[in-house]
């Protein structure tokens, strides 16, 4: 009894033809709109907790939480206008742009105002070792990333890393709230610092990722690592 058996392989015929050339115009698409389907992504990462962080511009919700005023103040408006300008930049150029003047000002003011607010965070009794040297690891690696574009040539790719590395806020809240979604169980931990401890790392690490920052992952861990261990051993010469 003969059998005939088609081969297989992709599909063709017209059929073929047109998911082919549908699957070359959605590239064409995502590549033409690159730069708006970034900003794009970027307020919808950000929106959902815009709101909360803007209601500490009044220095009486920022001075009851204990925070100094005009550091969070400079934080929490530089930084989205730092993030913003890029992508606008982005799409009025159609490439990554290259750090200037301005966003020298703009990254200045915003790490020594995460570095103020750092140091005055790691005094509360709620803020552990990992806490702690998770983000001055944070600050130390923004400031390193964005100093190598500057004085490596204006690197537009590293300045775009420094940029797209505060997506970190973004993430640590969409990890937070995932968390209890892949497991159950961390959802209902009394220790709410054990589960910031986690957001946190997991956060950072895929804000590295997606910002490219070079060897991102390893570095974030390694720097977490030396910060904390640093400070472990200070503790040890101190208590001597």
């Amino acid at each position: 009894m003969n059998s005939t058996t088609k081969p297989s392989g992709p599909i063709s015929g017209p059929l073929g033809l047109q998911m082919q050339w549908l699957a070359q115009s959605t590239l064409s698409a995502l590549s033409r709109y690159r730069p708006e389907l970034e900003t794009l992504f970027v307020l919808v990462l950000y929106s959902p907790f815009l709101f909360q962080t803007f209601s500490y511009s009044s220095a009486k919700r920022t001075r009851a939480r204990g925070y100094p005023y005009v550091p969070m103040v400079l934080h929490i408006f530089v930084g989205p206008l730092y993030v913003l300008r890029y992508h606008a930049r982005y799409a009025a150029l159609r490439v990554w742009p290259k750090p200037d003047s301005t966003d020298l000002v703009l990254f200045s003011l915003f790490n020594v105002s995460s570095f103020l607010l750092e140091l005055h965070r790691s005094r509360s009794p709620y803020s552990t070792a990992v806490i702690r040297t998770g983000f001055q690891g944070a600050v130390l690696m923004h400031a390193v990333v964005f100093a190598a574009s500057w004085f490596g040539g204006k690197d537009a790719g590293l300045f775009r890393a420094s940029v797209k590395f505060l997506n970190w806020f973004g993430w640590f809240r969409l990890v937070e709230k995932s968390l209890p979604i892949f497991e159950p169980r961390l959802g209902q931990m009394k220790n709410a610092s054990t589960r910031f401890e986690l957001t946190m790392v997991l956060s950072a690490s895929l804000a590295a990722w997606e910002a490219g920052v070079p060897a991102g992952v390893p570095v974030v861990v390694g720097i977490h690592a030396a910060f904390l261990f640093g400070e472990r051993a200070l503790a040890k010469m101190l208590l001597r």
